[in-house]
């Protein structure tokens, strides 16, 4: 089945964004004693905590990301079951007609 297999894409790509989003967490990290309108991603004073709360929303957006690349996963791999199924009835019913020509 061809939603099926659109479904899984869709959960590709938004695994993709997910994992980007993550990892700019981590790397897009900017905290400026000076300059606090150039903060990205900082809560408390330290950078220390930070980096413990910046990787904290990491991991849930990689859990989040696996999760959507396994269920994309699924899907593809549940579109192709039914339609192996749906073409082995067809060639089932077009053996048994067959046979029950020849009878």
């Amino acid at each position: 089945m061809k939603k099926w297999t659109i479904w899984g894409i869709i959960f590709y790509i938004h695994s993709a964004v997910l994992l980007f989003l993550g990892f700019d967490r981590l790397g897009g990290y900017q905290n400026s004693e000076t300059y606090t309108d150039t903060n990205k991603y900082a809560y408390v004073g330290g950078d220390a905590y930070n980096y413990i709360i910046n990787t904290n929303v990491l991991t849930g957006y990689l859990v989040l990301s696996a999760s959507f690349f396994v269920a994309g996963t699924m899907l593809i791999a549940t579109g192709s079951i039914i339609r192996a199924i749906k073409g082995n009835q067809e060639s089932v019913k077009q053996v048994s007609s067959a046979v029950s020509i020849d009878k």
